[in-house]
């Protein structure tokens, strides 16, 4: 059965890895389709479920690449210095805003707890 839902947010990219860097993108659904999700049509696609502890940190305007990594690097010295144990392996890139939209945008920087 083919569905159409609205986008959902956050919208986040996994970011793993010092060399060639591995991202996964992920995105959320709301409550109503999380009790039937629809089924992807691309094998490279799954529907997984998880539940994590996050350290965050919340960004204001519009990101690339570099701003990204100065902003993970930044959160990451500042949850060493107040000794916080958490996965250094990878953080997420999330984003709650279209890319069209240029003004007031809310970005996150995710690290997982250990």
């Amino acid at each position: 059965e083919e569905r159409k839902m609205p986008m959902p947010v956050p919208v986040t990219t996994k970011v793993q890895g010092d060399g060639p860097v591995e991202l996964e993108m992920c995105f959320f659904l709301n409550e109503v389709e999380q009790a039937n999700p629809p089924q992807p049509t691309n094998s490279e696609v799954y529907i997984q479920s998880a539940s994590r502890t996050i350290y965050t940190r919340t960004i204001g305007g519009y990101m690339n690449t570099y701003l990204w990594k100065q902003e993970a690097s930044s959160l990451k010295e500042k949850l060493t210095e107040l000794g916080l144990s958490f996965d250094t392996s990878s953080y997420w890139k999330v984003g709650y805003d279209a890319p069209f939209k240029f003004w007031n945008r809310r970005n996150e920087i995710w690290y997982l707890k250990n």
